[in-house]
């Protein structure tokens, strides 16, 4: 059927209901918390010592609940699997880890960084996993310069072994 060149032709998908969080850097409620003390995140294990803003090694992938009412509630892949089933989890999570590396990437290319990115997924009537919001965009994503990050995060860094900061983001 030929449709106009204006019109979106959209597909029922059923939503996953799990918001699929990957972080490159340490930023956000993750830093608050990180701050606090605390070192587990959605299961995961993050280690000692590091700085507000600081790159990981690799990304993190935090998923969370979708709450209707109120604050989303982290998620262990665990409890992602138990929701989902293990397969279409661990689609989910390497399709969310695939799409924050190729959209990193892709930013770096124009001179920025991806720092946290939020997905939402949906499957069609066949199983086939969908991304069902926008991606990458600055609605779901933090992002920041690449030279924004490269000024800055050296005296946020050396701000912070300090152990007196009030506010380091104050330096951003």
């Amino acid at each position: 059927e030929n449709v106009d060149s204006m019109v979106v032709v959209q597909k029922k998908m059923k939503n996953l209901d799990v918001e699929l969080i990957v972080r490159g850097y340490l930023w956000g409620s993750m830093a608050a918390a990180y701050e606090k003390g605390d070192r587990t995140f959605c299961g995961l294990s993050v280690a000692d010592g590091l700085n507000r803003f600081q790159k990981f090694d690799t990304p993190l992938f935090t998923p969370t609940s979708k709450a209707e009412v109120g604050h989303d509630e982290n998620m262990s892949m665990e409890e992602v699997e138990k929701l989902l089933g293990k397969d279409m989890a661990n689609r989910a999570k390497d399709t969310a880890l695939k799409l924050y590396q190729r959209g990193a990437e892709l930013m770096r290319k124009c001179g920025l960084m991806l720092i946290d990115t939020k997905y939402e997924f949906g499957v069609d009537e066949k199983g086939v996993l969908h991304v069902i919001d926008e991606a990458n965009t600055p609605d779901c994503s933090r992002m920041c310069t690449v030279e924004e990050w490269e000024s800055k995060y050296p005296k946020i860094a050396e701000e912070m072994k300090t152990g007196k900061y009030a506010n380091v983001t104050e330096l951003l």
